[in-house]
């Protein structure tokens, strides 16, 4: 008889473990799943990290793990393809991505809502030297000026798109005549701020945001504030909320702003496995002590605030779970399509 290596012998034990897992209960374990979130580093990341965290938990070994993804455009397109993943984005692009509409290319009927997480705000924010006073200011920006926003695909994007249209000019034509659009991510459009290669920038993020609290403190700028006649557009067209930014939230802001946002919303496919959906749900809802330790921004999540405002159908496995927990009553317009 041959004697056998202590590497092969812990290799033949964790197949044995594997074999007894897939087979307990009669089950096979749950398939591997990711949930796809922004650039490492960023809110989403950090959001699907501690859900992937907790909702592994509920299973042998850990099947759910956070990865990096391209931004609130993409990662719909990307769960859809894979077919067995989570994902993180907005409402109005995964509403786009079901029906087809621009900036996506195709229907994706499959996608399914899971879950609403946490708000990103929009700050616009200018040189107090340009003298500007509302968002609706930038309208009027000439090739003088360099301003900065997310890259396509972004969060910051969309947002000065929707508030150029609502303003009644369209993004590339604005372009044509207006300032120099200078697209980049956060950190690069942060660098760029501090450096004074800007004169008017935006971000999409959860507040308070460390970041914005150093640039501010690196070098201030005017928070512009939205114009209240434009705040029904926004909230009808594209589902963004009111959001008042009290003062003294970032140095040098002593005065309340009064500005937009989007909450970011865990979605899926129609095919992936209940169980996985459930759990995650489950950890989002059941841990809230440690997603505020995540997040500050989970102080302000209400649990009761589905996001029924996308039309997008949910999973079956977050009705579940919503169902038993009395947070949603049985309508058809809500259930999984079988």
């Amino acid at each position: 008889m041959h004697n056998l290596s202590p590497s092969l012998l812990a290799a033949i034990g964790i197949l044995t473990l594997a074999c007894d897992q897939a087979t307990r209960d009669g089950k096979p374990p749950p398939p591997r799943t990711n949930i796809i979130t922004g650039s490492t580093g960023s809110t989403w990341y950090t959001m699907g990290s501690g859900l992937a965290e907790k909702a592994n938990l509920s299973f042998d070994g850990h099947p759910i793990t956070a990865v990096p993804g391209a931004g609130g455009v993409s990662n719909p397109v990307r769960v859809s393809m894979t077919g067995m993943d989570l994902g993180i984005s907005y409402g109005p692009f995964l509403q786009e991505a079901y029906r087809g509409e621009p900036p996506f290319r195709e229907a994706y009927p499959q996608l399914r809502l899971v879950a609403k997480l946490i708000v990103n705000t929009l700050h616009l924010f200018a040189n107090p030297k340009l003298n500007l006073e509302t968002a609706a200011d930038i309208k009027t920006l000439d090739g003088s000026v360099r301003m900065g926003s997310g890259l396509p695909g972004s969060g910051e994007l969309f947002c000065l798109r929707a508030v150029l249209s609502v303003l009644g000019a369209d993004l590339e034509e604005w372009q044509v005549d207006g300032p120099v659009l200078r697209l980049a991510a956060t950190s690069q459009r942060f660098n760029d701020w501090k450096d004074g290669r800007l004169e008017v920038a935006m971000t999409f993020v959860n507040d308070p945001s460390p970041p914005l609290t150093e640039l501010m403190f690196t070098r201030p700028g005017r928070f512009l504030p939205m114009p209240e006649e434009l705040l029904p557009v926004l909230r009808q067209r594209w589902g963004f909320v009111e959001i008042l930014v009290p003062a003294g939230t970032y140095p040098n802001q002593e005065y309340e702003v009064r500005t937009v946002g989007l909450p970011s919303i865990l979605f899926t496919v129609k095919d992936v496995d209940e169980e996985i959906v459930y759990a995650a749900t489950k950890a989002l809802y059941e841990n809230q002590a440690y997603m505020r330790k995540v997040h500050p921004g989970f102080e302000h999540w209400e649990p009761a605030d589905l996001p029924t405002d996308v039309e997008v159908p949910f999973h079956a496995g977050a009705i579940q779970y919503y169902q038993e927990q009395g947070l949603m009553d049985i309508d058809p317009q809500n259930l999984e399509e079988n």
